[in-house]
């Protein structure tokens, strides 16, 4: 997904689905939810489900794999690439999955330069592999055993 900040603002986020107490978040989610079907609160009553399951924390897992990768990786071609985080959002696309998942916005058309990036072929490259490298590593993670419980 790419992103529109306002301003000429830049960089890269990656979300799992879950609650915000952020007044802009709720209002971005309203607006990309609004085609959906669901209200605001018909979709909250579904994440109440959803937030008790194991999903949101693989989906947390692989939203920082991901965005860790798009960071590191675009941060070799695209000095100055904002690190924006890793946050949670109540965005519909991510509701109906039965994997973990993550809404990845890998640049930001409101800035010039990530825009004029986002024309070069090599740059979407990146980004491809950048995305593909973050999957790889939680993949991986996700077959390690976990001896911290012992």
């Amino acid at each position: 997904h790419v992103n529109w900040l306002g301003d000429g603002a830049r960089g890269i986020e990656t979300f799992f689905l879950g609650p915000t107490e952020d007044p802009y978040l709720s209002h971005l989610a309203s607006r990309e939810n609004r085609d959906s079907g669901y209200s605001l609160t018909a979709l909250r009553e579904i994440l109440e489900g959803v937030y008790a399951n194991l999903r949101q924390e693989e989906s947390r897992r692989l939203a920082v794999a991901v965005q860790e990768a798009l960071f590191s990786h675009l941060g070799e071609v695209a000095p100055g690439i904002v690190d924006r985080g890793v946050k949670t959002a109540p965005f519909v696309v991510l509701v109906g999955t039965d994997m973990p998942a993550v809404l990845a916005e890998v640049s930001a058309l409101s800035s010039e330069e990530e825009a004029r990036l986002l024309e070069l072929p090599a740059y979407r490259e990146y980004i491809a592999l950048a995305i593909f490298s973050g999957i790889d590593t939680y993949a991986r993670s996700a077959h390690e055993p976990d001896y911290s419980a012992s």
